[in-house]
Parts: structure tokens; sequence; C-alpha cells
């Protein structure tokens, strides 16, 4: 919020330098408490990221193994089977 900041001695301003500073006070702080609740919603959207990736890392590699044991099982010859284990074991 722009304010005219005009000389001190003009009497007739429409906001005296207290009531500009209080209103910047309160800009301030209530920039303060909007920056603490987007650092807060950062904090918990990074840990939940986090979570997720470990989760998608912990379901591949079992989706890895369950389908290399699912080729094996099903009599997949050896150098097709190696392939497949090869592509599945790219991160």
């Amino acid at each position: 919020m722009a304010v005219s900041l005009g000389p001190v001695s003009d009497l007739g301003a429409d906001m005296t330098l207290l009531e500009i500073n209080q209103e910047l006070l309160s800009q301030l702080y209530q920039s303060k408490q909007d920056f603490r609740d987007l650092k807060e919603k950062f904090l918990v959207s990074e840990s939940t990221a986090y979570i997720l990736a470990n989760q998608l890392q912990k379901y591949s590699k079992s989706y890895r193994v369950m389908v290399t044991r699912m080729m094996s099982d099903h009599c997949v010859p050896p150098k097709k089977l190696k392939t497949l284990q090869t592509f599945s074991s790219v991160p």
C-alpha cells in the first residue's frame, strides 16, 4: 500500500507519521505471519514429497522383483529374461 509522505510540516496530510508508522508495522507483522505460514506449508510439502519418493522407490523395487519372478516362472528364455532384468533395473 503506497502512502504519500509529504513534508512533515504539512498538517493537512491524510495520515500523520504515527498513523503511517502504525500501518507499516501492521503490514510488517502480517508479512511476517504470511512468511511463517508459507514456510510451514513448504516444510510439510517437502516432507510429504520425501515420504512419497521413498514409497515409490520401495514399490518400484518390489515391482521389479515381482516381474522378474513372474517371467522366470513362465519359462522365459534366459537371454530374454536377462534383457528384461536389465531393463527393469533402470531407475
